[in-house]
């Protein structure tokens, strides 16, 4: 069965004390698996997915934010990059964090431990320890489309890593402002979409 991670209707748009601006999440691991035609075994790899904390989006039980760019790279093989749009969620409530493919609606990595129930997707963040098997990869990261072919993915041993870029020197002392700017506009964006659909109805 598909684990969905459907958010609803209802997104809005974190304000964070955070300056909104580039953030890279990685999880880091053991894989086997197959990239196209090619047998991954107990290789090291690495997904990075790039990001905007201006995009960080909540819903009801976390929060969410849709990369830009994500790549994989396997140990012994080319880097590929994701086709399908990817994103990383927090289901606080459940301490979990889960790499997803945002295309489908799926979830590809997810695992569990006390340290994300906090967590905003806002910040820098661990390096978080995960051990043992990835079970929802083995049975979920099937057929996932990539540059260098299709990619079916089983993960272990797992590290959760977030790293925002730093604010310039130059604008530190607009930190505050820059975090209400970065609300104003996306909630401007929100009222700007509902409007729409009130008058196409």
């Amino acid at each position: 069965m598909k684990l969905s991670r459907k958010l609803g209707a209802g997104l809005i748009l974190i304000a964070t004390t955070a300056f909104c601006g580039p953030i890279t999440y990685t999880f880091t691991g053991t894989a086997n698996g197959t990239l196209g035609l090619d047998q991954i075994v107990d290789a090291a790899f690495t997904v990075t997915v790039l990001a905007d904390t201006a995009s960080i989006v909540s819903f009801g039980s976390g929060v969410r934010n849709v990369g830009t760019i994500t790549t994989i790279d396997i140990s012994g093989f080319p880097l590929a990059t994701f086709t399908d749009v990817m994103d990383v969620a927090d289901n606080q409530s459940s301490e979990e964090i889960v790499f997803g493919d945002d295309t489908t609606d799926s979830a590809l990595l997810l695992r569990v431990d006390p340290a994300f129930a906090g967590y905003d997707l806002a910040a820098s963040y661990g390096p978080i320890s995960l051990h043992g098997e990835d079970t929802v990869s083995a049975s979920q990261f099937q057929n996932i489309p990539t540059d260098q072919g299709l990619l079916t993915l089983t993960a272990s041993e797992e590290t959760f890593t977030a790293l925002s870029a730093p604010e310039p020197a130059s604008t530190l002392l607009l930190l505050s402002g820059a975090g209400l700017l970065c609300f104003c506009i996306g909630a401007g964006g929100l009222r700007r979409r509902r409007m729409k659909r009130v008058t196409t109805n």
